[in-house]
């Protein structure tokens, strides 16, 4: 048994969060399990799913600076690093697997493990790499090497890791996030998840669940609102998450004048009971890696529209599973959305198809095996990326 620990800075509940969940309630009957999370305002709602699991996180100095340039990032760090330091000491731990949005909010953990003499040291990405010039390229080189292996969401990410930041491509594995499609055949059925989310029963509804961040492209769907209700008035769309752009998004639905026809249900851990009352998932990303709500829309069964960007087309096979479209392209978005609507047929064969693509390519089964096999090979092969499941 391992004494393995989870570092993560979250301040919502997305796709990392719920993949680093996953990690710890099936493993943890393998190893012992620490969790540490940086103190930021919004990392309640992580903290209460830990809770909910019986884990009680150490909650550690949150990173105080911005995370742009190269001296600012490093000396707001240090109090950060001598704090997870004496912390990741008297953890006694063997294995540290961090998981980052940010790179730069890493580099002072990231330090804190190696002065503690932690033999194993995983680096998971789970958001887009940015491209920094000059010095900042160099001190992401160096953060980089401190890791035992690095880990990408999806191939997309393993490429542009290798162009952005200069790792060598034999360091990264590929291991996709996994759903488990059976969980989906005990959620409730179309009309009471209607009704939990206060519609009517038959009510035409589109949604998207995730954080409602800047590069989740929720403001494109609003975008394409009046365009759907000019041929579709009835249609309602939940946007289900929390996240820093909820109120400049309800702002814009209402200069749209589209706010009627909005749902904003906030964060709910329970997203995944609330998928069939959805005709459609969208994703409208400006960048993504790899989004575990379109897994989850698939493994229910239901189909999806989303920006052809990043990792997306490795998981939505176009035309099969779903629609992809140009992203940024409203127009395009509306279109897509609107020929599904007016297609049930074809909605239940594009779900139906998602559903066993999650099955043969995304299952939790394949992530978690390929994540415990990392953790007894830290520095093994790069055999890794081909563990089934590992991607399209």
């Amino acid at each position: 048994m391992l004494r393995v620990g989870y570092y993560l800075n979250s301040n919502a509940v997305g796709g990392l969060e719920r993949h680093v969940l996953t990690l710890i309630e099936r493993l943890r009957g393998v190893h012992h399990v620490e969790v540490f999370c940086d103190d930021v305002p919004g990392a309640e709602h992580f903290r209460a799913d830990l809770r909910a699991i019986d884990i009680a996180p150490r909650m550690m100095r949150a990173h105080a600076g911005s995370t742009r340039g190269v001296a600012r990032p490093l000396m707001a760090g240090l109090p950060v690093a001598l704090e997870v330091w004496s912390a990741f000491k008297t953890a006694r731990l063997d294995l540290v697997h961090f998981h980052a949005g940010q790179l730069g909010l890493m580099y002072a953990p990231a330090a804190a493990a190696c002065a503690a003499g932690i033999a194993s040291r995983i680096l998971t990405l789970h958001n887009p790499i940015l491209r920094h010039p000059g010095l900042r390229r160099g001190i992401d080189a160096l953060a980089l090497r401190c890791f035992s292996r690095i880990v990408t969401v999806s191939e997309y990410m393993k490429h542009e890791l290798v162009q952005k930041k200069g790792v060598a491509a034999d360091r990264i594995s590929v291991i996709p996030n996994g759903v488990e499609p059976r969980e989906f055949e005990a959620i409730p059925s179309r009309s009471q998840a209607l009704a939990e989310l206060g519609l009517q029963e038959n009510t035409m509804a589109v949604g998207l669940v995730g954080r409602l961040h800047h590069l989740k492209g929720a403001d494109y769907l609003i975008e394409a609102i009046p365009r759907v209700l000019a041929s579709k008035p009835d249609v309602k769309f939940v946007f289900i998450g929390a996240g820093p752009e909820e109120q400049s998004l309800k702002a814009l639905a209402e200069q749209r004048a589209v706010a009627d026809a909005v749902l904003f249900a906030g964060y709910r851990r329970d997203a995944r009971r609330l998928m069939p009352a959805f005709d459609i998932v969208v994703l409208p990303s400006r960048d993504e890696a790899q989004s575990i709500s379109l897994l989850e829309a698939m493994a229910c069964r239901r189909p999806v529209v989303a920006a052809n960007v990043g990792g997306v087309p490795e998981v939505v096979d176009d035309g099969i599973t779903g629609l992809l479209y140009p992203a940024g392209n409203v127009q395009a978005l509306a279109e897509a959305v609107l020929a599904l609507l007016n297609d049930g047929g074809r909605r239940k064969a594009m779900g139906e198809a998602g559903r066993q693509r999650v099955a043969n390519r995304f299952s939790r089964q394949s992530m978690l095996r390929a994540t415990a096999a990392l953790y007894e090979h830290p520095a093994g092969p790069a055999s890794l990326e081909t563990a089934p499941g590992a991607g399209a």
